[in-house]
């Protein structure tokens, strides 16, 4: 069976992974491939919060941002209890807490517009803030360490690497998007390391 899109805790002892084995869902394990269980039954993108307690996940894969057949919705569980809360509803995928553990970043599709919007929310669940809506395709934001939003846009084609200031208090975005790569290639898939 598949296993893709792996996520390491902050300490780099385990890793979080989709899977299509049985019947799918989220599994984790120790770095070195031991202790591997199933976490939830469902989700795609993994995310582990910054205390490696916890993991995000969105409940629809996304492999090409141009193709969306389905809402998706953004959940949290706790690894230890599985006790699971729903962050965001309406759309929201590939989530990535903020360094301080306070927010969530992620995209999703704005409505009937198509537009692919960036966003965050906090943890626990709230109004999710819109940190970018444009007619750009922007999609796969990560949080940094150093407080920006990096993610791939196509605001100036082809795709390329993009970043954002974030205001760690409230979650919105603090300047305008700076672009960071001029390749002639696209771009895909982030991960923050």
């Amino acid at each position: 069976a598949p296993h893709y899109q792996p996520g390491f805790r902050q300490d780099g002892r385990q890793i979080a992974f989709r899977s299509d084995r049985g019947a799918g869902g989220i599994f984790i394990m120790g770095s070195r491939g031991e202790n591997v269980r199933r976490l939830v039954e469902e989700g795609f993108n993994p995310a582990w919060s910054p205390n490696g307690k916890e993991i995000a996940y969105s409940t629809s894969s996304i492999l090409d941002p141009t193709i969306r057949n389905e809402v998706s919705t953004l959940w949290r569980i706790d690894v230890e209890t599985g006790k699971k809360v729903k962050i965001a509803g309406a759309d929201a995928v590939h989530p990535s807490w903020s360094p301080d553990g306070k927010f969530i970043v992620f995209w999703g599709i704005e409505g009937t517009t198509g537009r692919r919007c960036l966003y965050t929310v906090q943890a626990d669940g709230g109004n999710r803030t819109k940190i970018l809506d444009d007619d750009s395709m922007n999609w796969n934001p990560i949080w940094s360490k150093d407080g920006y939003v990096y993610f791939l846009s196509d605001r100036e084609p082809p795709m390329n690497l993009w970043r954002m200031p974030i205001n760690p208090s409230t979650g919105a975005a603090a300047g305008q998007p700076e672009r960071l790569t001029a390749s002639t290639q696209p771009y895909a898939w982030l991960a923050r390391s």
